[in-house]
């Protein structure tokens, strides 16, 4: 901007500009409204909020332009300038960027907070700006929240919904900070200031974010039930805990009690008991993995046998059930798995025709205590390596290994040796060699050839 220029005809240019703003405005908005097209609307939006930022630029250069001046126009509603003197009150503020949100609940509340005083809560915004402002503040989970949303202006005030009913909970945050504050590490392991200045740190962002939210755990607003219940969740397994969440409505966002919790998990074990109760009324029969034996039939039996032939095997084609094939039961349990996909059989019965989900003889393994469902020759041990039997020729030699000691030996002609003695509790008798025969002749009472080590 030019200097020297009067200060009353840059204001009144300013005037002028903030006309035509609002004029561009409203034929905006109607441009916002005839487009149908999502890529054209959120271009269009996008050279829109160019254009804004200009004007914004523009409109602090003239702020300053008038500071520097020593002087601040008043302007009437009509923008015409009656006066011209004093100086400016307060410095001028740096610029504000928007910051991002990940998904990170913990984060949700500063970060709307901040939205809501710079963008949301705005009158000069039509929906759909606020729209594409709030798209281009999400990353992450948070944007995947909210991609099924297109650009318009009824869809602001539902994607600013979804994001409070996924984020925003209150409940959800409370047990996000009190489980954030079981899991901080031992004091005793911050022996420096450093480390003992993060712990304090990190303990007193949750504390404070607590009593930010109304449960403030020095005056006793966040109850011994918060803590439990939220430690209790915890320590179930994730199929748990979505029947707790249904049950406890994320819409309602109400204060659970442990009472609450009690009898949600008492149902849950009335409802396991019930189904292991019917478990076992069927006891699975486990299969046994061995060799089929000759089976040796007399002529009735044999005549008997020819009206009902047996099934064809799915794995080698041969007259014999599936489940009794030898290729498939002397087969690890990998290439099994293997065998069972590339001829497509059902997983449950090793039976084609059907999918394992659709069975009829749908039930749990039964082996080892295995509740999949799949046939017990699929069954897979748990820390345990696959072992093939067969047939091995061990060509290594055995060794043996004694007890030896040290001993003084004395002969009837008094002459003494010390010798090593191996002790062997299973022999029954007692051997020396030919050497220490010559040195000392001990009473003989046999010879015997012993085989000597190569």
């Amino acid at each position: 901007m030019a200097a020297g220029k009067d200060p009353y005809l840059i204001a009144d240019m300013e005037v002028s500009l903030n006309s035509y703003v609002t004029r561009a405005n409203e034929i905006q908005e109607e441009l916002e409204r005839l487009l149908t097209d999502d890529d054209l609307l959120a271009d269009e939006v996008n050279s829109w909020m160019i254009f804004e930022k200009e004007v914004r630029e523009l409109r602090a250069q003239v702020r300053k332009y008038l500071e520097d001046a020593g002087r601040k126009p008043e302007l009437t509603k009509d923008g015409e300038v009656i006066s011209s003197s004093g100086q400016l009150s307060g410095p001028l503020l740096p610029k504000w960027n928007l910051p991002t949100f990940d998904g990170n609940v913990l984060e949700f509340t500063a970060f709307w907070d901040q939205y809501e005083a710079g963008v949301h809560s705005r009158t000069d915004l039509n929906n759909v700006t606020k729209l594409v402002y709030l798209r281009s503040a999400l990353t992450g989970n948070a944007l995947k929240a909210v991609e099924g949303f297109s650009v318009t202006n009824a869809n602001y005030s539902a994607v600013v919904d979804a994001l409070k009913q996924r984020f925003g909970r209150r409940r959800a945050i409370i047990e996000c900070h009190v489980k954030s504050l079981l899991e901080l590490g031992r004091a005793d392991t911050c022996v420096g200031a450093a480390e003992l200045r993060e712990f304090y740190d990190a303990l007193n962002l949750h504390v404070r974010a607590l009593v930010a939210l109304d449960h403030d755990p020095c005056v006793g607003k966040l109850t011994a039930t918060d803590i439990l219940v939220t430690m209790f969740k915890d320590r179930l397994a994730e199929a748990k805990r979505k029947p707790w969440e249904e049950r406890n409505s994320p819409s309602e966002d109400k204060t659970v009690s442990l009472d609450s919790f009690l009898d949600f998990l008492l149902s849950q074990v009335e409802i396991e008991e019930a189904v292991s109760k019917s478990d076992k009324a069927k006891p699975v029969r486990p299969v046994k993995e061995r060799l089929p034996t000759t089976k040796h039939f007399s002529a009735a039996a044999l005549v008997t046998k020819t009206n009902d032939p047996e099934p064809l095997c799915a794995v080698c084609q041969n007259g014999h059930a599936t489940v009794n094939c030898q290729n498939l039961i002397y087969a690890p349990v990998d290439e099994r798995w293997k065998m069972v996909r590339k001829i497509g059989l059902c997983f449950a019965c090793l039976e084609k025709g059907h999918p394992s989900k659709s069975c009829p003889s749908r039930k749990p393994c039964g082996k080892q205590g295995c509740g999949l469902f799949h046939h017990p020759l699929l069954h897979v041990q748990k820390n345990l390596k696959e072992v093939k039997v067969g047939l091995v020729r061990n060509r290594q030699k055995a060794f043996t290994l004694l007890q030896t000691a040290k001993a003084k030996l004395c002969g009837s002609n008094g002459c003494t040796a010390i010798v090593t003695c191996l002790f062997d509790a299973s022999a029954q008798r007692s051997f020396i060699s030919v050497f220490l025969k010559g040195a000392i002749p001990p009473p003989p009472s046999g010879r015997f050839e012993l085989p000597r080590g190569r």
